[in-house]
């Protein structure tokens, strides 16, 4: 059984394509499961090629019929699911494609309730107690908000 919901880390690069994708049910990508990036519009998808991609609106409108995207995994995954796959991720940089094994496709984001931020060498105003704001993410990251607003 596939994942119901996947998240892709991708700190270094193409951090668009970073976030919280949530398993299309009934729909398929070349035979295999389908993901759809939850606050926005990016796919994890099989290309024709058998590797996992993380591509944009264009894919969809192709029907999943290509193999192109701005993230994928060379290993060819032979059905397992992208968070399962072993072998490092790529990204586009510029006009081609760089390893980046930063890149993490996991079924969790671990994260503390409550963080503490100490700033002694000034911006004294950010230091403070801060405390995760459930649900809510940005460039593909939880966010955590400032006790006193």
């Amino acid at each position: 059984m596939s994942p119901k919901v996947l998240y892709v880390l991708s700190p270094n690069g193409q951090q668009k394509c970073a976030g919280e994708y949530a398993l299309v049910d009934g729909e398929t990508a070349n035979g295999h499961p389908l993901w759809k990036q939850v606050a926005g519009s990016f796919w994890l998808y099989s290309g024709v090629n058998g590797m996992w991609i993380i591509g944009g609106p264009e894919i969809k409108e192709k029907n999943f019929d290509c193999s192109f995207g701005s993230l994928f995994c060379k290993v060819l995954h032979g059905g397992t699911d992208p968070n399962k796959v072993i072998g490092n991720w790529w990204r586009l940089s510029g006009e081609s494609f760089v390893e980046d094994e930063d890149i993490r496709i996991t079924t969790g984001v671990t994260q503390p309730f409550s963080l503490r931020v100490v700033t002694p060498n000034g911006q004294s105003r950010c230091g403070g107690e801060y405390q995760l704001a459930i649900g809510e993410m940005a460039n593909g990251m939880p966010v955590w908000r400032h006790k006193s607003g």
